[in-house]
Formats: structure tokens, sequence, C-alpha cells
């Protein structure tokens, strides 16, 4: 069979588009996502595409490290307007504007963009612009990430740089989560992400849809979906659902969600999203191996600091588990302990 030629970021826009514009209870919404899975297989593109529906299930890309201000600033730049010209001040004031589509920096920074692009598409592919999203993410300064953008926005119309801005921010904003886009992507997609949070493996073993997934035993060293609750909304609803079954309640304890892989000798620490964070070793690694009596196992649970003058677990904040295992690999003395 003839390749295809790579699916086009105007394709992708415009059925993005289409999904976002349906109704949430309308089948019109799923079906514009199958016809855009079903585009992407024909073309080899699916994990390309999925991988910008679903970013927090990418693994191979880094994290951007930009948010709205910072993407202000390389877009001022990009440009090469004033921060204090109207524009400029539309991009940093964009939860203020006046504008009806306040609050949404993408939509805001179409209109600034509309204005200075260019209105012809230039059929930029899905894989080329992957590429540019990767030399965001590893590019180290705003400079650097202005001059990828600004290549970006010469091959772009100001609508597809919309979309650019959301997968960049990973907030899509289509009606449609992670769990609907793996269902439509295959009928045990879910089953698959669950026991190898690796989304690249999904597209590929289940690139077809009619051949099913025979799911395989869990293995240590391999990330696993984190188990979660049910959410109840009251109390009464809790006991209803249970049916008379025995409870045990127990303290939620605010830490950072994280499994440990032990395996002989060697320990492993990886977040809920399947990230692997060796940072934590120096602090735990020997103590959890003389610990755990099993030569192999899984724990998932919550990673908390212990501050040991005041007796108690320290209140989460985004950096301090990082903080904390960061002293102890560098042998720093410190009254706060890193406990799983």
């Amino acid at each position: 069979m003839e390749n295809k030629p790579p699916l086009t970021l105007a394709f992708l826009c415009k059925m993005l588009q289409r999904i976002e514009e349906s109704p949430t209870s309308n089948l019109k919404k799923k079906s514009a996502l199958q016809r855009l899975l079903e585009a992407a297989r024909e073309t080899g593109d699916l994990y390309g595409v999925v991988r910008l529906l679903i970013p927090q299930r990418d693994l191979e890309r880094r994290n951007y490290k930009i948010k709205e201000a910072a993407l202000a600033s390389c877009l001022v730049f990009a440009f090469g307007i004033s921060p204090k010209s109207v524009d400029g001040k539309l991009l940093f004031d964009w939860k203020e504007a006046t504008s009806p589509a306040v609050g949404d920096f993408p939509s805001i920074a179409s209109q600034v963009m509309a204005k200075r692009q260019h209105g012809s598409c230039m059929d930029l592919s899905i894989p080329e612009l992957n590429s540019l999203l990767d030399r965001i993410a590893i590019s180290s300064t705003r400079e650097e990430k202005g001059h990828v953008l600004r290549e970006l926005i010469s091959k772009t119309t100001s609508g597809e740089m919309k979309w650019v801005l959301r997968f960049i921010l990973k907030d899509i904003r289509i009606g449609l989560g992670e769990n609907s886009v793996l269902d439509e992507i295959h009928p045990d997609a879910r089953d698959m992400m669950a026991s190898c949070v690796d989304l690249r493996k999904v597209c590929v073993h289940l690139f077809n849809r009619n051949v099913r997934y025979l799911r395989q035993e869990l293995l240590v060293g391999k990330p696993v979906k984190c188990q979660h609750s049910k959410r109840m909304c009251s109390v009464d609803a809790t006991w209803e659902y249970m049916k008379g079954k025995e409870i045990t309640a127990e303290c939620k304890f605010d830490g950072d969600r994280m499994q440990v892989h032990k395996n002989e000798t060697c320990v492993q620490f990886w977040s809920r999203n399947g990230k692997e964070h060796d940072e934590y070793k120096s602090a735990l690694g020997e103590i959890l191996h003389r610990c755990i009596l099993s030569t192999q196992c899984i724990l998932d649970g919550e990673l908390l600091v212990w501050d040991s003058l005041e007796k108690r677990f320290k209140q989460r904040t985004n950096s301090l588990n990082r903080h904390a295992a960061a002293a102890a690999k560098k042998g720093f003395e410190t009254t706060e302990k890193v406990e799983d």
C-alpha cells in the first residue's frame, strides 16, 4: 500500500475545532475524534497526534517549563513588540482583558498574532510540529524558546497557533478527557495504559482496533498506573455504596504520589505520570532496601517530609520533597527527612 503523506497541523486544528464546538453529550464529538484518529492511523501519525491530545501521558518530551506569563514574554520577543504596547499589555493582562476571550491565553494570543501572521496555510506536518515542540522543551532560556516560537509563527496561521499554545500549556479544552481518547484508540487502551504507562507503546501495540490486548503481568522496574480511590460526595453515599461492609478510615496525608520498585538491590522511584526520580535514592534507597524484606515488590503511596524537631509531617509544597532529597544527596545536615 502506498505511503500517505504525514497528517498536517491544519487538518488536526480543523478536527479539534469541530470537537470543541460539538455539544459535550453529542455523539458528533466522539465521531470527529474517531475520524481524526483513523486519519492518523492511515498516515502513521497516531502517536504523534495522541501525544498532543493527552500530553500528561507523554514521557518522551520534557516539561516545557513555560506558563502564560513566560509565553507572553516569548511572543513579545518573537514579534519584536513592546510589552507596554496595546498588544503587549493584552498578552500580559490576558486574565483581565476586555476581549470575549478573557481568561483564555491562547485565544488572546491568536488575536494578537492575526494582525501579524499570514492568513494562508503552510501545511506544517505533525512530525514537523512535534520536532519544533521538542526544541521548545529542551531550550533552556526564554530567548531560545522565543526563537523556536518565531519559527513556528512563520509556518502557521493565527488559528493554528491557538492550538499550538494549548499543546504547550497542556490545556486542550476539547471536552474529552484522557479516558475518552484512550477508548477511541482501542477498547483495551485503558487497560494497557494502566500496566505500562507508556503512550508510544500503547499506540504501537494497539494500532489495530480489531486485535485485542492480552494483559501482561506487572513488571518490577516498569511503572504502572497509580490506583485511585472512588470519590464519594458524602458519608451517607459511602455507607450506601459499601452495602454494610466493614470500613477502615485513615488520615489523608498530602504529599507526592510515588511508586517504589524494589528488585533485589535496586530501588527505583516513579511519579504518578511514570517519570523516574533518581533524586530520592540517596535519602531513601538504602533504608528501603534494608527494611523491605521481599526481594521484589512495588509500593504505591505518598512521599512526605518529616520534621524531626516539630515531630510532624511538613505541609506539602511543590518543591519540598525535592529540596529535602537534594540536601540528603549532598550530605547536608537537615531536620527534614523524606518519608515514604
